[in-house]
């Protein structure tokens, strides 16, 4: 069975947190990491070893609801997402999953059993997905990346640029006269490189 190891918890409300904290203690071996800021846990997400899961509330400090479950996917886009809210409304829970989250949990409702089923289903859920990534990222046959897997990355890092205000640097590479002469200025897939960096001109 697929169980979550290391599991960060973005919890502001300390109350809440701790209820987190002696819920999966009753049913699960974890070691569990807080962090009571988006920003905090970003660094988190991006520092240390990887999580298995993220266990994360939406209301938080001087952030949009709408913005977390997309800044966490941006640092760490394969690890399984599991939403903490104290909003029952049906369209709350759709919205997360739709923005990449694996599953929604009631703070009202919570209990040991349904966060151990919702963490081992997030876990297997993210599995499915980078399963499914590499096969439409990477060449069947032999394995390297392509322009699908280009473009994703380069999207990525000029978002990130945008958001920190610095520059992007890309270095290209010619293995291959023929690419230099199809991947050039005027070449037939100039826009390989050109489209994402063009929207980061605007």
């Amino acid at each position: 069975m697929i169980t979550a190891r290391r599991v960060l918890l973005l919890e502001d409300d300390e109350l809440d947190a701790e209820l987190v904290r002696l819920k999966l203690e009753d049913t699960l071996d974890v070691a569990l990491t807080h962090a009571t800021g988006l920003d905090e846990a970003l660094r988190l997400l991006a520092s240390s070893e990887p999580f298995d899961v993220i266990l994360t509330d939406l209301n938080l400090p001087g952030r949009d609801p709408t913005e977390v479950v997309p800044r966490i996917k941006e640092i760490a886009p394969g690890t399984g997402i599991v939403v903490l809210s104290g909003s029952d409304e049906t369209q709350v829970g759709l919205k997360t999953v739709r923005a990449g989250a694996h599953d929604y949990l009631h703070k009202d409702n919570l209990t040991g059993d349904a966060l151990e089923r919702s963490l081992r289903y997030a876990v297997e859920r993210s599995l499915v997905e980078n399963r499914l990534k590499e096969v439409a990222l990477r060449d069947p046959l032999t394995g390297i990346p392509n322009r699908g897997f280009f473009d994703e990355m380069l999207k990525r890092l000029v978002a990130q640029s945008q958001r920190e205000g610095r520059g992007v640097c890309l270095l290209w590479l010619d293995l291959d006269r023929r690419l230099g002469s199809m991947c050039g200025r005027d070449g037939p897939h100039a826009d390989l490189v050109a489209g994402p960096l063009r929207a980061f001109g605007q």
